[in-house]
């Protein structure tokens, strides 16, 4: 992962702190700050497993985002993989590809489940199948930018503008042609 982030140095990393996703990003913590990883290291790390509960922490300058996937966040990143997949803004791997085959049958047998009175929702493999491709693709995404909003606030109210639609108007000509074709 440290290799990957320097190489291809996004604006953005985010790393799933769930469950064995805490120690994980503690050790990237650690060897992108330049600290040589060592097997004793992962051995501490597996030892302590430990679940923060606020969504997320970071480090790095900002630039590595731990984050902690409750439910409401996972479908709303796995809604905007979803939206953003089918309308082109993101593209899967080629399924002709080892990893893209991968990712395809996965994306096969991932599912919504309806939970609890039938309002709420969870998305998850089903019985016997993985997600850890679907999982890297929603995370990768977050960290996707994002355009910004148009703004049309007028930054001053006393400024007027000129109204760039006036005096662009129907012709008296063009306008008395239109009538009379359409017989007003």
């Amino acid at each position: 992962m440290t290799e990957l982030i320097n190489t291809w140095k996004p604006d953005i990393t985010y790393v799933e702190r769930n469950g064995l996703g805490a120690p994980l990003f503690s050790l990237l913590k650690d060897s992108l700050n330049g600290r040589k990883i060592i097997e004793d290291d992962i051995d501490v790390m597996n030892e302590e497993l430990e679940q923060k509960t606020h969504e997320f922490e970071t480090a790095w300058n900002g630039k590595l985002r731990g984050i902690f996937i409750t439910n409401d966040l996972k479908r709303d990143m796995v809604e905007t993989l979803s939206a953003d997949t089918e309308y082109g803004r993101l593209k899967t791997l080629d399924d002709k590809s080892e990893y893209g085959e991968i990712q395809l049958s996965e994306m096969s047998t991932y599912q919504r489940e309806r939970v609890g009175d039938g309002l709420s929702v969870k998305y998850n493999a089903e019985d016997g199948s993985y997600d850890d491709t679907i999982s890297a693709l929603y995370l990768a995404n977050k960290g996707m930018p994002r355009p910004k909003p148009l703004n049309f606030t007028k930054k001053n109210n006393d400024e007027k503008r000129p109204n760039p639609f006036k005096g662009r108007g129907v012709s008296k000509n063009r306008r008395k042609g239109f009538n009379n074709a359409f017989g007003y």
